[in-house]
């Protein structure tokens, strides 16, 4: 049992090709320790500690992640900072690891195709502009009917699992939706392509006080999921895509570490 690097990398650019991926990120291979062939691995949000500590449980020897392990330029590796310290106890247990990010966020299926899906609204998929054009970070749609405000964040709200002191929103409640905007992480930058595309409310997380501010002076309507509660179903979905790409060649498991740091 076991799938080889060049096997496996191909699969996994069939699901969402770098090519996708924006220019500041860094997704792709971010540590690979051996030629091995790859016979388990573990699909995370990010790295943190229990997550090191589940893969060497589970003998995992490929974590996949979601965000990035190491973001910019490396100077040096040093156990005084988090990706130093992660990247060389990773390297000590033989554990490589991959990022799927942006390039996950634009793909079919990927992480905002999912929340989509997860709100079960009948709609007509809409291709815009920038962010929201069809090689964008973003997705529209419009709704077969129209939907109160208030309604819509309280099914966003039960669809994502959301603890309701979790969840802001930013409008008023008998607002009429059509046309929503929807962006899984940190997606509070394209309120203003969300309005010049014609959206009446945009789904992301980490929305900062001026920008719910200016949103609200606009009477745009915004639904701040946060940015954990937006992607943190990456793990079961692209564990589900890997598998069917790749059959039973590997052991692929999401991991069961809850690391919302407002979960608390």
């Amino acid at each position: 049992m076991g799938i080889s690097h060049l096997e496996l990398l191909e699969s996994m650019e069939k699901i969402a090709p770098l090519t996708l991926m924006e220019d500041w990120d860094n997704a792709g291979v971010q540590i690979k320790v051996s030629q091995k062939p790859i016979e388990r691995i573990l699909v995370a949000l990010e790295i943190t500690n229990a997550v090191i500590e589940e893969a060497v449980g589970c003998h995992a020897n490929l974590i996949i992640t979601h965000h990035p392990l190491l973001f910019d330029g490396i100077k040096q590796l040093s156990m005084d900072d988090l990706p130093g310290k992660f990247a060389i106890t990773l390297i000590e247990h033989g554990i490589s690891v991959y990022s799927a990010h942006t390039n996950f966020d634009k793909a079919k299926g990927g992480n905002n195709d999912y929340l989509i899906d997860l709100l079960e609204l009948s709609y007509n998929p809409v291709v815009g502009t920038g962010a929201f054009c069809e090689a964008g970070i973003g997705r529209m749609m419009d709704l077969m009917k129209f939907e109160k405000f208030e309604s819509l964040a309280l099914k966003i709200q039960k669809s994502f699992n959301i603890p309701e002191e979790e969840i802001r929103r930013v409008g008023r409640n008998d607002q009429l939706i059509h046309r929503i905007g929807v962006c899984a992480g940190g997606g509070a930058g394209l309120i203003r392509e969300a309005i010049n595309n014609g959206c009446h409310v945009l789904i992301t997380g980490d929305v900062k006080y001026h920008e719910a501010q200016y949103a609200k002076e606009m009477g745009f309507c915004l639904i701040d999921a946060g940015h954990y509660h937006t992607e943190k179903f990456f793990a079961v979905n692209y564990s589900d895509r890997l598998r069917r790409a790749i059959g039973e060649k590997v052991i692929i498991s999401p991991s069961q570490i809850n690391i919302n740091p407002f979960g608390y």
